[in-house]
């Protein structure tokens, strides 16, 4: 498991004392934000999963090689003042999830303070992590035929509440 100390506190969120805690780095408290949109479907970015998205985030789509953790970039959703949410699929059938986060952190060396947790993602089970560092987020799930990583890259704390509706309505729709 990825699961480390933390590697610095810049931007985790201040406890009731004043300090920064290791615990705070999930924010599990912070709630997802309401669904204008939904990518994965026909038209609009289509990958084998769906989620919805937040008001002010345009999805685009982005075809992208296999990198050596053996993702391929399917689709970005971008907010100009907020961030970036990038949807990674696997090149193989099937596939582990906690595996493909893990080769996906560990192509990236900016994220290598990431912690990883066991999680709910929409309907089904996950993994996540977050990099205490750069408020990088990442959840990965693998569904009957891929695994698919998706990514924020936030600009700003307020990304959050969209990459939580993105986990939570989640779907996998190939078949």
């Amino acid at each position: 498991m990825l699961a480390t100390a933390c590697g610095g506190a810049a931007n985790l969120p201040a406890s009731p004392d004043g300090t920064t805690t290791a615990t705070d780095v999930w924010r599990d408290t912070a709630t997802p934000a309401t669904a204008t949109a939904r990518v994965g479907t026909d038209g609009v970015c289509t990958m084998p999963i769906a989620f919805d998205t937040a008001q002010g985030w345009s999805p685009a789509f982005q075809p992208g090689e296999i990198g050596e953790d053996g993702l391929a970039l399917a689709c970005e959703i971008d907010n100009p003042s907020l961030g970036t949410i990038r949807v990674l699929i696997g090149s193989k059938p099937g596939g582990d999830a906690k595996g493909a986060l893990e080769s996906y952190l560990k192509s990236r060396e900016n994220l290598a303070e990431s912690r990883v947790r066991d999680t709910d993602v929409g309907m089904g089970e996950g993994v996540e992590a977050v990099d205490p560092a750069t408020s990088t987020r990442a959840f990965a799930m693998a569904t009957p035929l891929r695994t698919v990583v998706v990514v924020l890259t936030p600009k700003a704390e307020d990304a959050l509440p969209a990459y939580l509706l993105a986990k939570e309505s989640f779907t996998p729709i190939e078949r």
